[in-house]
C-alpha cells in the first residue's frame, strides 16, 4: 500500500477485531508502523507477534517476524518486492 497512514489504520482495525491475538495481522501492523518511521511501535508489536507465533508453534511465521524485527531494530522498514516475472 502506498499510503502508510491508511495501511496503519486498516491493520490496526484488523488487529482490534482479532483482539491483538493474530500474529500474522500483528506482523502486518508492525510493518505498517515501520513504513511510517514509527520503529519503536513496530518493534513492540513485532515482539508480541513473535511470542504469539512461537507459542502457536508456527515456525515459518516466527522466522519471518524475527527477520523483520531485526530490520525495525535498525530503523529500517520492510518492503516486499513484487514478483515481476508473473506480471502481464
Amino acid at each position: 500500500m502506498s499510503n502508510p497512514a491508511e495501511a496503519v489504520r486498516r491493520a490496526k482495525y484488523a488487529a482490534d477485531i482479532t483482539a491483538n491475538m493474530n500474529p500474522g495481522i500483528l506482523d502486518i501492523l508492525a510493518a505498517a508502523y515501520a513504513s511510517r518511521g514509527q520503529f519503536y511501535r513496530a518493534r513492540t508489536i513485532a515482539e508480541k507477534a513473535l511470542v504469539l507465533a512461537s507459542d502457536s508453534k508456527n515456525n515459518e511465521l516466527s522466522n519471518l517476524i524475527r527477520l523483520r524485527l531485526e530490520l525495525y531494530k535498525q530503523s529500517t522498514m520492510y518492503l516486499e518486492v513484487p514478483d515481476v516475472k508473473n506480471v502481464r
